[in-house]
């Protein structure tokens, strides 16, 4: 058997990803099948079972795809010129994010990430790596915040995990009514409440 090439390899795999991510939106992650995959690919099974052994392998990859695939954080908000502008900043870069095509067509992806996590340990642990991705910059950005005196004294760590409730739940509102979030007085709104909420009057002035 001929090798592949590394090119070839990786198109392959990024294939059956896609085909995968199609199965699983529209059947849901337990009631998808390897053959389900394989039809969607139009694949033998072996051309599937060489680059993934199993469903949740497959699910696995889907989930770190999704990890490396979206920037929440673009390099210009993170060095902007305040810390108030980098983390609004930070924050109209995940409403970007979320409110593009891309990953709105991906995002039901999300619902059996949640239900799957609590199941297996598995993808526990790349679920926690995808929190940590986002939880982790909010958090230092907050804290450099409160401490060169932009922000006032906080719990740095649980305003990052309530910023992040705040988007899940826009996701699921997005999900079944797409009418129902509007994104551009999203990110406005999310800026006034860090302003009214982190910030004394006359630092918003300045």
């Amino acid at each position: 058997m001929p090798k592949l090439r590394s090119e070839t390899i990786a198109a392959r795999k990024a294939h059956i990803l896609k085909s995968a991510m199609v199965c699983f939106a529209n059947n849901g992650y337990h009631q998808t099948t390897m053959e389900d995959i394989v039809q969607e690919a139009g694949l033998s099974k072996g051309g599937l079972y060489v680059h993934f052994s199993s469903k949740k392998e497959l699910f696995i990859a889907l989930i770190e795809c999704f990890i490396d695939e979206f920037s929440f954080f673009p390099t210009s908000a993170i060095t902007g010129p305040t810390t108030y502008e980098r983390l609004t900043g930070i924050l109209s870069g995940m409403v970007a994010t979320i409110a593009s095509d891309t990953f709105r067509e991906t995002s039901s992806l999300m619902t059996d990430v949640w239900a799957q996590n609590s199941r297996d340990q598995d993808i526990n642990q790349v679920v926690l790596r995808l929190y940590a991705q986002v939880r982790y910059p909010l958090t230092q950005l907050i804290n450099e915040g409160i401490a060169d005196g932009t922000f006032k004294p906080i719990d740095a760590n649980a305003l990052a995990n309530i910023l992040i409730a705040v988007f899940e739940g826009l996701i699921i509102q997005d999900m079944v009514d797409e009418s129902s979030v509007d994104w551009t007085a999203v990110s406005g709104t999310l800026d006034s409440l860090i302003a009214g909420q982190l910030m004394d009057g006359d630092q918003r002035t300045q």
